[in-house]
């Protein structure tokens, strides 16, 4: 086979298919490939880990049709360092040749047998609006675990919520759920559990096609998942397993609640994370007579307290938050203010917009 194309367009299109595979691989020989397969103009690449396919179509200018299979660290990065301009690429005989200006690297490619076989899906797509999917993900994802002995709770929950989507994603220390778009189409009984990070190279790859991409569209079948995003598709094994019900963890009643301005209460947060040195320590906070108090005391290292603004009320109430937690919650939050609803101690504290709740963060309260 041989094609030739743009360095810049070739180093982005591969890069973006190598993301399928894991930056520390072990296993199968596959998890270190890239497959290409080249038909006139269209060039089809495509990487897999097994559990986790990118594959995306590029226009290039191709010369002599063929499929060929690559080592894809090392093309990736012999594209990223090719001087500006035209690179052509040749394999013949399970060797690659790559030619950009006046370099040129020959290097041994893979038996197009080594490959695995990869059947796409098939079924009725589901469109979501990208930005806002793109959005959803990035706020849903950072309460999943990376725990893998609790494979459960690296997932995302994907469901139907009064004909809206849903997505719900646990740690067990905190539960973020975030309701994306009308999808009457997609029932309740067509919830599944996806992997957190499959979700999050769909973003990925949204975000470096930028404002081209208006629509997501997702296919589900018995065991799988594709995400198709322009030209590239992202397909990922479900998590087959039994997501907690986390609806019974909601509570329905709250002691406080309290209005602060956003930006306000991350930088004091962050403040006083500064003393803050191991897990086991915490920020209190304090609500009370249209304020709020942070403090923080680390034996050896010192204390620190800071007072902010805010609209209360109910009873007071002072609980401890793990600070990494509760930043990330408030800074995932739409809008300039933040409602935070305290049910108490040992109940969860909710956290969203005051301009919606499409989006919510549950945090349960660090025991001091």
């Amino acid at each position: 086979m041989r094609f030739s194309s743009e360095k810049e367009y070739l180093a982005k299109s591969f890069s973006i298919v190598a993301r399928a595979i894991p930056s520390k691989s072990s296993g199968p020989l596959s998890r270190t490939m890239i497959r290409m397969i080249l038909l006139g103009n269209s060039l089809n690449i495509s990487a897999t880990d097994i559990d986790t396919t990118i594959e995306t179509n590029i226009e290039v200018s191709g010369i002599k049709d063929g499929t060929s299979v690559i080592p894809a660290r090392l093309f990736v990065d012999i594209f990223k360092s090719m001087p500006e301009g035209k690179v052509t690429v040749t394999v013949e005989d399970e060797l690659g040749v790559i030619e950009g200006g006046r370099a040129r690297f020959e290097t041994p490619t893979y038996p197009v047998e080594a490959y695995p076989p990869i059947t796409p899906l098939e079924g009725e797509e589901l469109s979501l609006p990208a930005n806002e999917f793109s959005s959803a993900v990035s706020q849903v994802t950072k309460a999943a675990s990376n725990d893998e002995i609790r494979p459960v709770l690296t997932g995302v929950y994907v469901t139907n919520h009064n004909d809206r989507l849903r997505l719900v994603a646990t740690d067990s220390y905190r539960l973020s759920i975030r309701d994306v778009a009308e999808s009457k189409s997609f029932s309740e009984a067509n919830s599944v559990l996806v992997p957190a990070r499959a979700l999050e190279e769909v973003k990925v790859i949204n975000d470096s096609l930028g404002s081209n991409i208006d629509t997501i569209y997702v296919r589900l079948t018995e065991g799988n998942a594709s995400f198709r995003i322009g030209e590239t598709t992202l397909t990922t094994q479900l998590i087959n397993d039994k997501f907690p019900r986390y609806e019974q963890l909601i509570p329905k009643d709250y002691l406080q609640e309290i209005t602060v301005k956003k930006s306000s209460l991350i930088e004091a947060f962050k403040r006083m994370r500064l003393l803050v040195k191991d897990t086991m320590s915490s920020v209190r906070l304090l609500a009370d007579d249209g304020m709020v108090e942070l403090s923080v005391v680390t034996p050896e290292i010192g204390n620190a307290k800071e007072q902010i603004d805010a609209s209360v009320t109910g009873e007071s109430t002072q609980l401890s938050f793990n600070p990494n937690y509760f930043i990330e919650g408030v800074e995932a939050a739409e809008g300039d203010e933040v409602l935070i609803r305290i049910a108490g101690k040992g109940q969860p504290t909710l956290i969203h917009s005051t301009q919606n709740e499409d989006y919510k963060y549950l945090l349960m309260p660090v025991r001091v």
